[in-house]
């Protein structure tokens, strides 16, 4: 039905068309159980599918997790995406995690993640994965991420095509419950504050927090003398100590006169330069000056010029 409607063979597959009728239906099932009235009918999933191939085919729209899978955002982006699914055997994607991303293998879990458009795996670190125990995390729930990892992926990879070892890697610092109206993909906004006693030790990069400036201290210098001691001074002392120091270094019986003239004496100076001849053509060094009198004598070019020399007295 799409072809006859003007999609091209070229640019969607079977795939495409089932990724896409998955997540259309799923989103017109929850609008059907949440209002009265009936969406998910046929004619509404068509006009879905040819909505997306008009956003992403013909106009180039990408949704947040294809950029991010291709490259061309950081995984780290503050997004809203919610829970499709809660995955429980993940044994062959931990085995990807490394440690560098701060998960302990032994306490993570996986959940599926989708911005309406694609999906993709998320593995929760251990205080995540206590929230999914106790049940604060469950299907359907919106969540804003930031400052999230990827692991298991190697380079540009369309989301159909991505191994299922791609994973992004969540930390509770960086990941917030967020507003069931919220629209998925990316955030023009950032992240709310966190307070102190949210901040959870080894959760991950806090992305922000409120600080209180209760002090502000003077700068002081510290030094360390030649018998291997240190001494600290305050910003007045440095520079009085700055100062004396400046007058240690001045020469001795040299002292500045503010009286004095100066006197230009010009003294007449001659050079003898030697030149070249190449086919008939004479080269002189040219200096810098006033010249006089050139003139030539048996190959040698002498020339007069003006120096001038400063004398103070």
């Amino acid at each position: 039905m799409l072809l006859q409607s003007g999609a091209s063979v070229k640019h969607i597959s079977e795939t495409w068309v089932s990724n896409h009728y998955k997540w259309i239906v799923w989103k017109l099932a929850c609008y059907e159980r949440c209002y009265p009235e009936r969406y998910l009918t046929v004619s509404n999933v068509m006009e879905e599918l040819k909505y997306r191939y008009e956003r992403e085919v013909n106009h180039g729209h990408r949704p947040a997790i294809k950029k991010i899978l291709e490259g061309d955002v950081p995984p780290s982006s503050v997004l809203v995406l919610c829970i499709s699914s809660i995955q429980t055997n993940t044994e062959a994607m931990f085995e990807n995690i490394s440690t560098s991303h701060g998960v302990d293998r032994s306490t993570v879990a996986n959940v599926e993640l989708t911005d309406g458009w694609y999906s993709v795996n998320a593995v929760l670190d251990a205080p995540l994965f206590k929230m999914l125990a106790f049940g604060k995390l469950f299907v359907g729930q919106k969540l804003k991420i930031s400052g999230a990892g990827l692991c298991g992926w190697v380079g540009p990879v369309s989301p159909l095509e991505a191994s299922p070892t791609v994973s992004l890697v969540l930390h509770i610092n960086g990941t917030y419950r967020a507003h069931w109206a919220d629209r998925l993909g990316f955030c023009k906004t950032g992240c709310a504050p966190l307070a102190f006693n949210c901040i959870k030790s080894g959760g991950g990069a806090v992305p922000c927090t409120f600080v209180g400036i209760q002090r502000i201290y003077p700068v002081l210098y510290r030094e360390r003398l030649s018998d291997g001691e240190y001494t600290v001074r305050s910003e007045r002392m440095e520079a009085k100590m700055q100062q004396f120091y400046n007058q240690r270094r001045l020469p001795q019986g040299k002292t500045k006169s503010s009286t004095g003239t100066k006197r230009m004496n010009h003294t007449t100076t001659l050079l003898s330069m030697s030149f070249l001849m190449k086919d008939g053509m004479m080269l002189l060094l040219i200096i810098q000056g006033s010249l006089l009198c050139p003139f030539i004598t048996d190959g040698t070019a002498c020339l007069y010029y003006k120096t001038s020399s400063l004398q103070a007295t």
